[in-house]
């Protein structure tokens, strides 16, 4: 091999290495400034469950949650729902009505529902309090195992490797509270699950 040959080759290895350093730094830069993420969340280790009269009878459903974002950028959170199994109520819609810094606290702490923000790589905690109307066959008093699905109005998540456009209602999980009890009262409950470490 001559010398000029020589020469073009470290000229065609310097340019790939020159293109993949390149491609290197924008796929970093993407990864870590601009990369659309998705909305994740866990079944709630604690809720409360009330069944109250007033112009009619309520259930009230508070779920502390912690919502992580394991994207770059932020995702807005419009609004939140939380749907009952269909077998259970016909509408079985609980709305987002307010949002309290713990499980259990007092009016003064509450604030009405809003949207709100999670940015990139980051976690936000917030106890989620639900509502609408009593629907046959659930109770007053009555115990059991419920299925839940949460659903959330969001903008910038990342869904099948897309970034929506809009706001669009996800599902973000489904979850089951165990021994429920629609009482009068805000009574926090432990969700007990059968879940236990590997062996």
């Amino acid at each position: 091999m001559g010398e000029p040959d020589l020469l073009q080759t470290m000229a065609w290895v310097a340019l790939l290495i020159s293109l993949l350093a390149l491609c290197f730094t924008v796929v970093s830069f993407w990864w870590l400034h601009a990369r659309p993420g998705r909305l994740r969340t866990w079944e709630p280790r604690s809720y409360i469950a009330a069944a109250t009269q007033g112009d009619g009878e309520t259930l009230h459903l508070r779920l502390p949650l912690v919502l992580y974002n394991d994207g770059a950028t932020p995702i807005d959170v419009e609004q939140l729902r939380v749907a009952m199994a269909p077998e259970v109520a016909e509408d079985p819609t609980f709305a987002l009505q307010a949002i309290h810094p713990t499980l259990y606290g007092t009016n003064d702490e509450r604030q009405f529902a809003t949207g709100f923000s999670v940015p990139g790589r980051t976690t936000l905690e917030r106890t989620f309090e639900f509502q609408r109307a009593r629907c046959a066959p659930v109770h007053q008093d009555d115990q059991g195992d419920y299925s839940f699905t949460l659903y959330g109005k969001v903008f910038g998540e990342r869904r099948l490797l897309r970034r929506w456009p809009d706001t669009r209602w996800v599902s973000l999980l489904d979850f089951t509270l165990t021994g429920v009890v629609w009482s009068s009262r805000l009574i926090p409950r432990d969700n007990r699950t059968a879940d236990e470490p590997g062996a």
